[in-house]
């Protein structure tokens, strides 16, 4: 009797924890996601850490030895792309724990398990018809393949602020721009690239790799 009593008292405590967090995951997840990503995050022990924003990646996965593995999310981000981003490093892990670190980050194997992911979100009506349609016209193509640099989804999920703003991937090479009105980050670009672009600023002449999606003012000349 005192074994099923401390049974029942160790699976009290391990639903009150859970309940918590799925009311901790409704601060940056749709509701109808919750109980998938905490089921998720419970079968892989997996530490999910919000995190402030990060300009150069929304999200990521990392794996230290002997300690469990980790997902860090950009705190700002809207609830649907949350999930998008949190499905994108999820499959990261499954292909390390089926193929440990012989196969490539957005190789074959992880953008079959990523699709299978966001198909099944799809179904379970994790996102919205809206984005649900940008979705399908993105991903589930007749060649079944993932498209990175999909940029209906990417305008979807991060919409201009101001109206007269472009993506960089509207520019075309050797035009320039000014990033957050900052004088220092003024740029010309050089060359385009699968999803950054390389970029010199035109103040200390130095080159980086700017994110084709970033939000940027066009300089006219």
């Amino acid at each position: 009797m005192g074994k099923i009593k401390h049974f029942c008292k160790n699976l009290i405590t391990k639903l009150m924890l859970k309940n918590e967090f799925v009311a901790l995951l409704k601060k940056y997840f749709i509701e109808k996601a919750t109980i998938y990503v905490a089921n998720i995050v419970e079968k892989y022990n997996i530490q999910l850490v919000f995190t402030k924003p990060r300009k150069t990646r929304k999200g990521t996965f990392i794996i230290v030895k002997n300690q469990s593995p980790k997902i860090t999310l950009n705190r700002d981000m809207k609830p649907e792309e949350m999930l998008f981003v949190f499905l994108h490093e999820t499959a990261h892990l499954l292909v390390f724990k089926k193929y440990g670190k012989r196969k490539k980050p957005h190789g074959l194997e992880w953008q079959k398990i990523f699709l299978m992911l966001v198909k099944e979100n799809i179904k379970n009506g994790n996102f919205s018809e809206k984005t649900r349609e940008i979705l399908l016209k993105c991903f589930f193509t007749p060649t079944l393949h993932y498209h990175p640099n999909c940029k209906l989804l990417h305008t979807h999920f991060r919409p201009l602020r101001n109206k007269n703003n472009l993506y960089l991937y509207q520019l075309s090479v050797n035009d320039k721009f000014i990033i957050d009105n900052d004088i220092k980050k003024q740029f010309i670009l050089k060359k385009k690239r699968k999803t950054q672009y390389l970029c010199k600023n035109l103040v200390n002449e130095k080159l980086y790799l700017v994110h084709s999606f970033i939000e940027i003012k066009k300089i006219y000349e």
